[in-house]
């Protein structure tokens, strides 16, 4: 399984996302990322319109978003859509 930085502009969040958290929790990631960086893949899937939607990491992507990266390193999955709602 290979690793690839994409830039955050390819990325589209599930809007079918189960997973959402409160502002408390996201201050939480987001200091996270600012004092370890960024550890851990987002999980995505090609779609058809050459962008990428996000399986796994949806809250992180946002904060990512929000301290102004550029790029976010992933791992690509090719699922239809029963599948990547059971990965998610």
């Amino acid at each position: 399984m290979d690793v690839i930085d994409l830039p955050l502009a390819q990325l589209r969040e599930a809007f079918w996302n189960p997973n959402q958290i409160d502002e408390t929790i996201r201050e939480r990631l987001r200091r996270s990322v600012e004092r370890f960086g960024f550890l851990v893949p987002l999980v995505v899937r090609p779609l058809e319109d050459g962008t990428y939607e996000v399986l796994s990491g949806n809250q992180r992507l946002g904060v990512l978003r929000g301290i102004g990266l550029g790029k976010a390193p992933c791992i690509v999955v090719d699922l239809d859509d029963a599948h990547a709602h059971l990965l998610a």
